[in-house]
Order: C-alpha cells, then structure tokens, then sequence
C-alpha cells in the first residue's frame, strides 16, 4: 500500500479524437527533453505533437503505420513503419531526411530505439517469432 486515499489517484485526457483502426491503434509515445509528447498515430499514417496544451500534426509524408518513434542523438527523429519495413529519419521539424529499408519486409516492425552511442536497434515479430535487431544507418 502506498498510504494514498482509493480515491486519490485519476487520470486527465491530454489529447482525443485520435484515429484508432481494428488492430492499429496508436501505439507508441514519445517524451523528448523538453517534455513535448509525440503520438504514433498508426491508423491514420501521422505522429500528433503535443506541446504544452497544443495538439497538432508533427508528420506524415513517408510514414506508413508508424508503430515505434525515438531520438539520434542530433535532435533527429527516427520512425519505424509497421506498414512497408521501412525507417523513416524525420528533422525536428517533421520533414523527411532520409528512409531506409531494413530489409525485414511489411508487417513485422514494432518498436525503435537508438543508444547513447547511435546504435539503431527495431523489434520485429514474423508471425510470432520475435527479435531484435541492429540496423544501420548512415
């Protein structure tokens, strides 16, 4: 027990009427350091922005149900697309710097990390047999 009241605890909705599709819901946050929250929206092929109250639109060109979403270490953004297998690396402006092809086919991203040091690691899942891999990009 944590010693707080049973009805101390509640939860505030900071950001609605994002699209959900039978199994693409959205699937991943992100927290950067200035605390701006980013939403894969994986139904609706977008990653929402919310910064402070403001919801908007942070991309969508190249993204092909984004599923996994973290940060190089240049400010950049890197996206996994469950959608075609592809790594999308965003500008902290939204706009697409490059795509690379992990080469796993569509349907088996899910999430997306980068190390202190760059390395880019994804988990894919080919019909239940689950990894993790390094990809490398320039």
């Amino acid at each position: 027990m944590d010693g707080s009241s049973p009805g101390a605890h509640s939860a505030q909705t900071l950001a609605g009427d994002l699209s959900f599709g039978s199994d693409n819901l959205p699937n991943h946050l992100f927290l950067d350091a200035a605390e701006n929250l980013y939403i894969c929206e994986t139904a609706a092929n977008r990653i929402q922005l919310l910064s402070g109250s403001d919801l908007g639109i942070f991309a969508s060109q190249g993204l092909n149900q984004p599923v996994g979403i973290a940060q190089r270490a240049n400010g950049n953004f890197l996206v996994s697309n469950h959608g075609n297998g592809t790594i999308v690396e965003l500008n902290a402006g939204g706009e697409v710097v490059q795509v690379v092809d992990t080469g796993l086919g569509a349907e088996v991203l899910y999430g997306i990390t980068v190390r202190a040091n760059g390395e880019i690691y994804v988990v894919a899942d080919n019909r239940g047999d689950g990894s993790v891999f390094r990809v490398n990009m320039p």
